[in-house]
């Protein structure tokens, strides 16, 4: 390892020591404004160095990615970090590298999931709302431009109201796995949309054969079943 690779593996573990505890380590507290102006750093430098330490660049961007979840597209996170840090720990184990089973595992759940979503984006809007039971009850109703009205949950169910051009939707969420709630107190409009099955990495195709992911906007919700209740004029 040369001396430019030893201070960035220096700027990486500084940042790694801010954002995510170490091991054995009492009364830490995260500190995100150092951890990510080392992060920043050590990643620039190694996107432009040549020749690679691939096992270090991998690490980096596999923090690059974690730590862009929720921040970043995920179309700008796979291109930037996740297919990026899977194919350097694949560089890295061919050049005799050796990265633990559990990084390389995690790298390459990521990105199979990331582009699995991705490609699930692409899918016809036709086919996406197939997966809402009851999804004849919207007729002209569209996601896309609709505004949000409620949404409302406890330990198993929730209920979400939408509203399009006057028309008022609500849906029913079932068996509720998981809900990740993204807020832009600015914005009450839908313009992204995608409803599909969950990832499923043991199965043959990489889909589940049960269950939902409705991502809209401000939520993404992992549940059993989502059902259109009604979709009346307000």
């Amino acid at each position: 390892m040369n001396e430019i690779w030893r201070q960035i593996l220096a700027d990486f573990n500084k940042a790694k020591h801010a954002l995510w505890c170490p091991k054995h380590c009492n009364g830490w507290t995260r500190d995100g404004e150092t951890g990510h102006y080392y992060m920043w750093k050590a990643y620039h430098q190694a996107r432009t160095t040549e020749p690679k330490d691939y096992l270090i660049y991998a690490r980096i961007l596999s923090m690059m990615a974690s730590e862009s979840r929720g921040k970043e597209f995920d179309y700008d996170r796979y291109h930037k970090y996740v297919k990026p840090a899977a194919d350097a720990y694949h560089l890295a184990v061919r050049a005799g590298q050796n990265p633990s089973d559990k990084e390389l595992k995690y790298s390459y759940y990521e990105a199979d999931k990331l582009e699995y979503i991705l490609n699930k984006r692409k899918e016809p809007y036709e086919d996406q709302i197939r997966h809402i039971s009851g999804y004849k009850l919207l007729s002209d109703f569209q996601f896309h431009d609709s505004r949000f009205v409620s949404f409302e949950h406890n330990d198993q169910n929730a209920l979400m109201k939408l509203n399009f051009d006057g028309r008022v939707a609500t849906f029913l969420f079932e068996d509720v796995d998981t809900v990740t709630a993204y807020f832009d107190y600015d914005n009450r409009w839908v313009f992204d949309f995608c409803c599909y099955p969950p990832f499923n990495p043991d199965g043959n195709t990489g889909v589940s054969d049960r269950g939902i992911v409705f991502d809209i906007e401000f939520y993404k919700i992992v549940c059993g079943k989502v059902t259109v209740i009604s979709c009346v004029n307000e």
